[in-house]
């Protein structure tokens, strides 16, 4: 009897050690942010630990596999099936592909090669394909077809063997992209593209699947979204750069050969019948025009100006750096170019200093 009481007492005060610990839980989740309780809540009905189903990240293969679709959904989304064309430029981001998709994209290239002999012949066959497509195309390449033909070949192996590397990539097509901002379009993009499809499926027959044309329209389309973005984004810029550089140089020259100054009517001796017989208009004329002030008046001496105001006109880099302005105005499209004249700069400044 007395068991059963102390029993009966235990489990009662058992159930009200549940019901504080309840308690303190509720409490204790009043007192955590909403957020983190709401993030808790996603963590909890996005984990998955059976097998097969979606979500699993018990074993390598499988999270592998899920993510390798995912990837080739996206590509396809973003840059082949979409309600308006496939060629994207309202954005520039690195290009993560599939495993597979980089390893057809880099063997149908190295077939493509092999099939046509060579580097230099599989670029021909593409500008064949260019101008069989689009003939007037031609007006716009200030490069003869042989030069073309090596210069895409070299640059597009180089795209080819760095689209494993989506950050390296990039770099390279927004090279690509500064290099041909004056000629870019959408029409010509497009034109390229099909042609180089054209070129590739006639130079390899069957070996030009469906999934190396759908892997290559995926690429190919990237850095034709690439360039547009670029051209909108910085082509306005860069022609101001070089407009006012030009501007700025042709002043300079204009100044360098203007002619000797004609007098200034004040300066001149009057002639014999406008002389008065006034004695006040024979007597001497005070100097009426002021010294000149002595003000920058050529973009050189406007830079040493405001060099020295800064306390650099003793300084050669600063010189160094005038120097190097107009090849860098001139070169604005060329960050690799542009890359070296500051390292240039960078290097004159540490050994004047």
């Amino acid at each position: 009897m007395s068991e059963h009481g102390a029993s009966g007492h235990s489990g009662g005060s058992s159930d009200a050690d549940d019901r504080a610990d309840e308690s303190k839980d509720a409490q204790s989740t009043q007192d955590v942010p909403t957020i983190i309780v709401e993030l808790a809540q996603f963590i909890d009905s996005t984990s998955f630990s059976g097998p097969g189903e979606k979500g699993t990240f018990e074993g390598e293969p499988d999270e592998n596999e899920g993510t390798q679709a995912d990837l080739a959904a996206y590509c396809e989304e973003r840059y082949l099936h979409g309600a308006t064309k496939s060629v994207k430029d309202r954005a520039f981001e690195a290009l993560h592909l599939p495993e597979g998709w980089i390893e057809e994209i880099q063997e149908t290239w190295t077939a493509l090669i092999e099939e046509s002999g060579s580097r230099q012949a599989a670029g021909e066959a593409v500008w064949d394909a260019i101008m069989e497509v689009e003939p007037n195309i031609q007006k716009h390449f200030q490069i003869p077809p042989p030069v073309f033909a090596t210069r895409f070949m070299n640059f597009t192996c180089s795209l080819v063997a760095a689209c494993s590397d989506p950050e390296t990539l990039k770099y390279k097509v927004e090279m690509l992209a500064f290099q041909h901002l004056e000629v870019t379009s959408r029409d010509r993009i497009d034109v390229i593209i099909h042609s180089i499809s054209v070129a590739m499926d006639g130079q390899l027959g069957a070996r030009f699947s469906s999934l190396s044309f759908q892997c290559f329209q995926v690429f190919w389309n990237y850095i034709g979204g690439a360039l547009l973005y670029v051209q909108r984004q910085y082509g306005a810029k860069v022609r101001c750069i070089t407009k006012s550089w030009e501007l700025a140089s042709t002043h300079v020259v204009m100044e360098d050969q203007a002619p000797a100054e004609t007098p200034h009517p004040e300066d001149q001796e009057p002639e014999a019948s406008e002389v008065s017989s006034n004695w006040k208009d024979d007597a001497p004329v005070p100097q009426r025009r002021k010294k000149k002030i002595q003000t920058p008046q050529s973009f050189y001496e406007m830079f040493m100006f405001n060099a020295s105001v800064m306390g650099y006109a003793e300084t050669d880099w600063m010189r160094c750096i005038l120097d190097h302005m107009g090849a860098m105005a001139r070169n604005a499209e060329k960050p690799n170019l542009g890359l070296v004249r500051m390292r240039s700069i960078l290097i004159a400044k540490l050994v004047v200093s």
